[in-house]
């Protein structure tokens, strides 16, 4: 399987200020074996296929949005239309970095789809470095809303510490759910007349019940519902 982004209305003209990126945002307490603010501090490298109907340079940064608000900002380039096209980024070591140890977001991932020049002026990075706006899809040279013909998948993301890509890990379907719910549950009988939980009527139009989630949730959750 492969995650698919599909322009269905094309705008050929980008504002500055405008941007359309996938993000994909990692716990602090997740990334605390990346010992970022130590003289133990590790390299990464990022994998991942993608496949496009449109073909240039597109533009992947790393962020640190925690007290150190860095950046460290990269491209790859697609070269063959509709092709699946393996990409390999190495990302530094950060001795000066921060990335508290909390459920908040400590590392974060962007892939640029479309970006306006405030975001795109910059120069790729070197190293981990201050953030600014033109980092954040520093170079990216293709307008994905250009047509509503264009597509951009991407499947095997993968980030490792070390200097070295590895095959993708497969975890089974069960795991893949489990980490899910973590973030979201969704309560849908197949059936009328489906118990959530264990509770009783103190009212004649109202009660109470327990509903037991299967995972330990990232943060207390909204919560919305339908029909009556």
């Amino acid at each position: 399987n492969s995650l698919k982004m599909a322009c269905t209305v094309a705008d050929t003209s980008t504002a500055s200020n405008e941007f359309v990126v996938l993000k994909y945002n990692i716990e602090g307490q997740d990334a605390q074996h990346l010992a970022y603010g130590t003289s133990g501090a590790k390299p990464l490298v990022l994998s991942f296929y993608v496949r496009s109907s449109l073909t240039g340079t597109y533009a992947v940064s790393c962020v640190q949005v925690d007290n150190s608000n860095k950046i460290f900002a990269q491209t790859y380039t697609i070269n063959s239309a509709n092709t699946w096209e393996r990409k390999t980024i190495s990302i530094p070591a950060d001795t000066s970095g921060v990335i508290n140890n909390d459920t908040g977001i400590g590392f974060q991932l962007n892939f640029g789809l479309i970006l306006g020049s405030t975001y795109t002026s910059g120069s790729v990075s070197t190293a981990w470095e201050t953030y600014a706006n033109s980092k954040f899809a520093a170079q990216h040279g293709v307008n994905f809303g250009s047509s509503t013909s264009n597509e951009w998948y991407l499947t095997g993301l993968q980030l490792e510490v070390g200097s070295q890509a590895t095959a993708f890990e497969h975890r089974s379907f069960g795991e893949e759910l489990a980490l899910c719910q973590r973030y979201f549950c969704r309560l849908q009988p197949g059936a009328a007349y489906i118990n959530y939980g264990v509770g009783g009527a103190y009212y004649n139009t109202q009660a109470v019940a327990q509903v037991n989630f299967p995972a330990s949730l990232r943060a207390s959750p909204t919560f919305s519902y339908n029909g009556a």
